[in-house]
């Protein structure tokens, strides 16, 4: 039985060492040929950010190695974030000029991150009204280090929602959220344990 699985074992080294060898296509068997997918789950969604912090920036790093088009606007006298090749930059020295520069923006975008502490001068339910399409997601960056794999969960599940109902929605990650989710882990946790 352990010679087999070590057979086994071997043969599948085998066909990894046989996938990752190739360029343009798999095999994985006889008669079944796999493509080689050229292209990012994200590659046509375009994704404006409202920089405040280090969560917005780890948001956008994760939208686009996804594929997604980031246009980042910085608030004034904010730290410029470490995303170089990631997309454009629009530092919002003026604010008269630059809200409207966003609000143009936010017109031909898919997705808005937004993790400023007072926005754009605008409520989430008034920007949806403007972009009915629009995904708008609020970010405290206050909230959890894991808040950031949600908001891309939460974003893509909009982004899906989006493609089947023609709707955009608002997505709030807030800590009442996240008190949510450790209370359920919690009860979880007590419910295995109980056993």
């Amino acid at each position: 039985m352990s010679s087999g699985g070590r057979g086994l074992l071997s043969a599948s080294s085998r066909v990894l060492h046989r996938i990752s060898a190739r360029a343009n296509s798999l095999h994985v068997g006889p008669g079944v040929k796999l493509k080689r997918c050229e292209s990012q789950p994200l590659e046509r969604v375009r994704v404006t950010v409202l920089h405040n912090g280090a969560k917005a920036k780890v948001i956008a790093n994760l939208l686009s190695a996804r594929g997604a088009e980031v246009t980042h606007f910085i608030k004034e006298g904010s730290k410029v974030p470490d995303v170089e090749g990631q997309g454009v930059f629009v530092n919002l020295d003026n604010p008269k000029s630059s809200r409207s520069e966003l609000l143009a923006s936010l017109k031909s975008t898919d997705v808005f991150v937004d993790s400023s502490t007072k926005g754009i001068g605008m409520a989430p339910n008034d920007i949806i009204k403007m972009c009915p399409r629009l995904i708008y997601t609020a970010v405290k960056e206050d909230s959890s280090p894991f808040s950031s794999m949600r908001a891309l969960a939460y974003i893509s599940s909009g982004l899906y929602h989006r493609e089947n109902t023609t709707l955009g929605q608002v997505i709030e990650l807030s800590d009442s959220t996240e008190a949510l989710h450790r209370m359920k882990a919690n009860q979880l946790d007590a419910t295995e344990q109980a056993k």
